[in-house]
């Protein structure tokens, strides 16, 4: 079976009810930005079509792969190989149930986002420490990064859930990464390792670097890292990963 790497679902599911309708009109799309393009396809009829930046359409030659047909076979068979969607800017505005940012991605897309926040299961961290951070700080101007489910509803300004928000990023570093392992780490032939993920980050891991749990106390290693992992990964001057947090699946 090839997978396509996207998450199959209404966008009702994806937003909440309400924030779809008039939209897509309960159609069932999978949404995603690629290399600066939104592609859109409509699972009900096979038909793909991208969009850039600009909003000229063209064909697409992504391919729908759905086992017997089924939406829940496809979304288990790419739930450790998803691409996690991700924007950074400033904040524009505080919303009710999220904010909206002014998206600089160079490569991604540019411009107004409305993110909403999952009480239940969106993560917002402070950049530095990775600990967990009060919402009161995502405040207009201030640039967060944000990291989100690949599935992102048709809509102007688009829209989509956050996964994670990393706020309080220092202007002289950057914020951390936050990735999704594609496998276990490999040994580099020096001593340490790499870390690949499935945005296809290469990551040179020393073997003494540190790594430690999410909010727990269990014992983690280097090698506690596997397919579908995701982790908190602070680099070096060099590029060189010097910390790690490991979240429980």
């Amino acid at each position: 079976m090839k997978k396509t790497g996207l998450i199959i679902m209404g966008l009702a599911a994806v937003m909440g009810i309400g924030s779809a309708a008039g939209v897509c009109a309960g159609t069932k799309k999978i949404i995603r930005f690629d290399e600066g393009k939104r592609v859109e396809i409509d699972v009900e009829n096979g038909v793909a079509g991208a969009t850039d930046a600009a909003g000229t359409e063209g064909a697409d030659n992504t391919e729908i792969a759905l086992e017997n047909g089924t939406e829940d076979s496809a979304q288990e068979d790419t739930a450790d190989s998803l691409e996690l969607g991700k924007f950074w800017g400033p904040v524009m505005e505080k919303r009710d149930g999220g904010f909206s940012i002014d998206s600089k991605v160079p490569e991604g897309y540019q411009g107004e986002i409305v993110i909403h926040i999952d009480p239940d299961n969106t993560m917002i961290l402070d950049s530095v420490t990775g600990f967990p951070a009060d919402e009161s700080q995502i405040a207009a101007n201030q640039t967060v990064y944000v990291y989100t489910s690949p599935a992102m509803a048709l809509s102007l300004p688009p829209q989509t859930t956050a996964e994670l928000v990393l706020v309080n990023i220092p202007q002289d570093k950057g914020a951390p990464l936050y990735v999704n392992a594609s496998g276990a780490l490999e040994a580099d032939g020096a001593g340490g390792y790499v870390l690949k993920t499935n945005g296809g980050e290469e990551i040179k891991v020393p073997a003494n670097c540190p790594i430690t749990p999410h909010l727990t106390r269990q014992m983690v290693y280097l090698e506690s890292i596997e397919k579908g992992s995701k982790c908190l990964v602070w680099l070096d001057a060099s590029g060189l990963a010097e910390k790690i947090v490991l979240f429980n699946k």
